[in-house]
């Protein structure tokens, strides 16, 4: 690890504590190892958010750089991963400028306006590695029609198949009631899948005799995800996969985290281990 770093664990923010007004740079290191076995399989890096410019290196390679606090984003490190332990770094900078937020204010505003909330840097949400063999849901839209005796809910779902050779997968879905009581069941839609494509799969479900919503009073119906392979067997999905294979829905008339310790330090030289 490069010198003058400290231990914190993820999610954090340096702006509590004893560098509460630092806005600047800063770097976050972590060294990990993985099995031999997943060399040969897919592996991601997911990000939940960070505040503000974020840029990314492993073991020496820049694998990709974000802005905005409050997005998750992800990059696939499988070609950068190395047998025994691997280098992360992370250069994160929280200063505000003319044209990121809430420093867009000065533009609009004159320079003398400000909002009145501080830019917290650092990893302020979860990080976390996911491993995939063959394929992956990778995100889901949910759109719903209320009738009157009961709700017809269409899910489109995105599967990306991440091995090197052409896949046939299968997607299934179980809707529960906020009761957790299972009210529709949607048989496997088989989608075909190129290497490394994007495929769509649609599953239609009813709903009978909805609880409806309000602000006042919110009902959530839970759908959940299934993916198969070719054979009809279920693809385990990664402990913190995306939220695409998990949703809340409701119906509406019109209309664990995993706290990861990390080395922090400020104004460092990130290849020095």
């Amino acid at each position: 690890m490069p010198s003058g770093t400290e231990t914190v664990r993820v999610p954090h923010t340096w702006n509590i504590g004893r560098y509460d007004d630092y806005e600047g740079m800063a770097w976050y290191f972590r060294t990990f190892a993985l099995p031999p076995s997943v060399a040969s399989q897919h592996v991601e890096l997911h990000f939940e958010a960070t505040f503000y410019k974020s840029r990314v290196w492993l073991n020496g390679h820049a694998i990709g750089e974000h802005e905005g606090g409050y997005t998750p984003y992800w990059f696939d490190i499988s070609s950068f991963l190395q047998p025994g332990d691997n280098f992360l770094a992370v250069e994160l900078d929280n200063r505000p400028t003319a044209e990121s937020i809430p420093g867009l204010a000065l533009k609009l505003q004159g320079p003398n306006f400000w909002y009145d909330w501080w830019h917290y840097g650092g990893l302020v949400r979860d990080v976390w590695l996911t491993i995939h063999s063959t394929g992956l849901i990778r995100c889901q839209r949910i759109t719903t029609l209320l009738e009157p005796d009961a709700t017809e809910t269409t899910s489109k779902v995105l599967v990306e198949n991440v091995a090197p050779s052409f896949r046939l997968f299968g997607v299934a879905a179980t809707i529960y009631s906020p009761q957790g009581d299972v009210v529709a069941r949607v048989k496997p839609v088989s989608v075909r899948a190129a290497a490394s494509a994007f495929v769509f799969a649609e599953l239609n479900a009813t709903i009978p005799k909805p609880q409806l919503t309000d602000l006042n009073h919110p009902v959530l119906y839970r759908m959940e995800l299934e993916h198969r392979d070719a054979s009809g067997r279920a693809i385990i999905q990664p402990q913190r996969a995306s939220p695409a294979t998990r949703k809340r829905i409701a119906a509406r008339r019109n209309g664990g985290t995993s706290r990861t310790p990390m080395r922090m330090a400020r104004n460092v030289d990130p290849h020095a281990k």
